[in-house]
């Protein structure tokens, strides 16, 4: 199996599988995988500060412009799981976040992702916001390590 690079998250939320979440084989669906990840980067930014609400009223919208996504192990019904977040990268036009989906009772993660994307301006040009810019604060939480 790949080895993908596992930094410590500055951010983790909890979630659990939904039984219309899964496919007909009886495993998660592989693009709710991405609703998990945006939900938690949502929740991410609000608990940085970071209103969505407010930024779009500002003529900012935050935009996703590339995930690498591996499915690792499924999702079943009722599973308790992880969603942890790290900032890997906050530039001036872009934002690089790695986020994994680790079950509650075993090592071995379920998916792990690496999202990069940038905040479009009012003309619809890349700029990263003053406050989005405070993310690169985490950044000195992440320590890439190999799992």
């Amino acid at each position: 199996m790949p080895r993908f690079p596992e930094p410590r998250p500055c951010f983790t939320l909890e979630l659990e599988v939904r039984d219309y979440e899964l496919d007909r084989f009886g495993v998660v669906n592989n693009a709710v995988y991405q609703n998990y990840l945006e939900h938690a980067r949502h929740e991410y930014l609000h608990a940085r500060g970071i209103s969505l609400d407010d930024l779009w009223s500002r003529g900012f919208s935050p935009v996703v412009t590339k995930i690498d996504l591996a499915f690792l192990h499924s999702l079943r019904s009722r599973d308790r799981f992880l969603v942890t977040l790290a900032v890997e990268a906050v530039t001036r036009v872009r934002f690089t976040f790695v986020q994994t989906l680790k079950p509650l009772s075993r090592p071995r993660p379920f998916a792990w992702a690496r999202v990069t994307g940038t905040v479009l301006n009012a003309s619809g040009r890349p700029e990263i916001p003053p406050d989005f810019r405070r993310l690169q604060d985490d950044i000195e939480l992440t320590q890439l390590s190999s799992t």
